[in-house]
């Protein structure tokens, strides 16, 4: 499985953690596999944990991600007004989390985070609401 995906239904939280290689393939399954989440769409936070450092996206290409921002901008899972926090570690990750942002509109406030503990503050959780 590429991807882990927990929610934290009392926090309204979404944790999303990939493995350590990503594809293309797996980053056009993502928008579906999250879509079928019991719970996603009573989500108001999520927070995606970017920070493995055996991280690899090099197998991605720039059209999946804008197709997979593109779902999420015609076809929203989270509420309008949502938080977004992207916990990252690298600047090729945050050059495909720029992509994201970008076509992905304004409905949801997404910020880029290198620190776990400002995305937390920023989403005003803490570690142990964190789930998966």
């Amino acid at each position: 499985m590429a991807f882990s995906f927990s929610i934290n239904k009392k926090k309204e939280l979404l944790c999303v953690r990939p493995n350590s290689t990503l594809t293309s393939k797996d980053i056009d399954a993502y928008y579906n596999r999250l879509s079928e989440m019991d719970g996603i769409r009573d989500c108001s936070k999520a927070l995606i944990d970017l920070t493995n450092p055996n991280l690899s996206m090099k197998g991605v290409s720039l059209t999946s991600v804008r197709n997979m921002s593109w779902q999420f901008k015609a076809l929203p899972l989270m509420q309008k007004g949502s938080q977004m926090a992207f916990v990252i570690h690298s600047k090729l990750i945050y050059g495909f989390v720029r992509v994201f942002m970008a076509r992905r509109g304004d409905d949801i406030n997404i910020v880029p985070f290198s620190d776990m503990d400002d995305a937390l503050e920023w989403l005003e959780l803490s570690h142990s609401d964190l789930v998966g």
